[in-house]
């Protein structure tokens, strides 16, 4: 009895031991509309709508991952973002340090002490994703890449990305630095929101040309998708051995813009195979319906009192979309909460009152409703002169 007792012990820890032992677990994963899986290895994935933040389908998408060079996005994010404000400009001339010029893995070979347009930079981070012009931007924006972490992580806090923690500006290995799949999308689509950005992003082989000895640095793109699927303009790479074969990638057809990730693939293809299929399957399941069109003139009106026309137009302050299936072939209403009358003056842009976004009988949003232009009040002379002219004089 004691033996059978031993063997059944040593057959128990042999199993622990054994599962202990398995690396984080894959997600394998149906090709599934509803779902909107995929069929690949991955840690992690997401499909997002670009207009309403809607997720169509994913896993383990909150889950905090390495994600190599896709960390490079938010560098580019300060980069464009100061470039915005006026803080650098393209045409300056940067010098490369030690520290930038010695990084490893992909890189532009910067020369140490040697002049760079910042154009240049910028562009072999998004093109090819350069680690030493990655690095290099992060010295120009806050004089150091440890001062330039600190600014990372204070932007990431300032946009909700929770799952998020930067440690390096280049997204080399490191355990102390993660994201998720659902920061990354909603990052790029940080990034889209500037146009210079798209002067770089759909570029597929350059070059950069270097100083001292005028040789060239090829820059191929490293998104394979902004040349062979339709409509892709916008994503990012990333590859180490700690965050396996990831991809962030952003798509427009038909007017509506998707953001597909994948995390942790085992294959460099199957990045681009899983993020290719997650966007075929959001295009052909859903549409995005846009039901509120910013500054566009409302057939609502509104009485303004004390105005030259009494008549006033109306606008939304905002966009409203809604993303659904093809399938549903339910319709919205917009009801309209407005004052009978308001006076004059009337700013353009001013708040008048709501419009509700109603779907199967629900409240699915709101816009507020403002005047489409400015409303002067009648002066004395035009209220005499109307007078008059109502009594036929």
């Amino acid at each position: 009895m004691k033996r059978i007792v031993y063997l059944c012990i040593i057959l128990i820890l042999s199993v622990a031991t054994m599962f202990a032992n398995i690396p984080t677990p894959l997600v394998y994963a149906s090709n599934s509309v509803d779902n909107l899986n995929t069929s690949y290895q991955q840690k992690a994935y997401v499909l997002m709508d670009y207009n309403t933040d809607t997720i169509l389908g994913g896993a383990n998408y909150d889950e905090k991952y390495q994600v190599a060079s896709i960390v490079k996005l938010m560098t580019i994010l300060l980069t464009l973002e100061a470039l915005e404000d006026g803080k650098i400009n393209l045409d300056d001339m940067v010098t490369a340090s030690e520290h930038s010029s010695s990084m490893g893995g992909s890189q532009a070979f910067l020369d140490a002490n040697q002049q760079y347009m910042l154009s240049d930079l910028l562009k072999s981070v998004i093109v090819s994703s350069a680690n030493d012009s990655s690095v290099l931007l992060g010295e120009v924006l806050a004089g150091s890449e440890n001062g330039f972490v600190e600014q990372m992580n204070k932007r990431a806090k300032e946009l909700g990305l929770n799952n998020t923690l930067y440690s390096n500006a280049t997204g080399l290995p490191d355990a102390n630095q993660y994201s998720s799949a659902l920061d990354s999308a909603r990052l790029l689509k940080e990034v889209m929101k500037h146009k210079t950005y798209f002067n770089y992003s759909t570029i597929w082989l350059d070059g950069l040309t270097h100083p001292l000895d005028k040789r060239t640095t090829e820059l191929a793109n490293t998104n394979r998708l902004v040349r062979y699927y339709n409509g892709c303009d916008a994503g990012k790479t990333g590859y180490t051995d700690e965050a396996g074969y990831c991809l962030v990638a952003s798509a427009k057809k038909n007017g509506m813009r998707l953001m597909g990730v994948t995390l942790g693939a085992t294959k460099s293809k199957d990045r681009f195979e899983s993020v290719t299929e997650l966007l075929n399957l959001g295009f052909a399941s859903y549409k995005n319906e846009h039901i509120a069109v910013k500054d566009a003139e409302l057939n609502e009106t509104i009485k303004v009192k004390g105005a030259k026309n009494s008549v006033g137009k109306l606008t939304f302050d905002n966009d409203f979309y809604y993303i659904t299936k093809k399938s549903d072939k339910n319709g919205f209403e917009i009801k309209f909460e407005l004052p009978k009358t308001v006076k004059a003056p009337l700013e353009k842009g001013q708040y008048i009152g709501k419009a509700y976004i109603i779907k199967d009988g629900s409240v699915i949003g709101e816009v507020d409703v403002v005047s489409y232009e400015q409303m002067l009040k009648q002066t004395y002379r035009e209220i005499v002169k109307k007078i008059f002219k109502g009594f036929g004089i």
